[in-house]
């Protein structure tokens, strides 16, 4: 079963990008490269019509609009 995480948890204890990554690789997700040093794009499964689903991340947490 999938932890909730609650909107206000995230205000008080905000995710670092290297802590969504390590749980990202724990999972079995795989690092993508990718031509844009300031993101981070992982693949994971594939969806229900068979293309791998993919996530983007902000490389670090210090870009303006990296909250995660």
């Amino acid at each position: 079963m999938t932890q909730q995480i609650s909107t206000e948890e995230l205000q008080t204890h905000p995710f670092k990008i290297t802590d969504v990554v390590s749980y990202l690789h724990q999972q079995g997700w795989q690092a993508v490269n990718h031509p844009n040093p300031r993101l981070l794009v992982f693949q994971g499964e594939k969806d229900d019509t068979g293309n791998p689903i993919q996530l983007v991340l902000p490389s670090q947490n210090s870009f303006e609009d990296s909250d995660v």
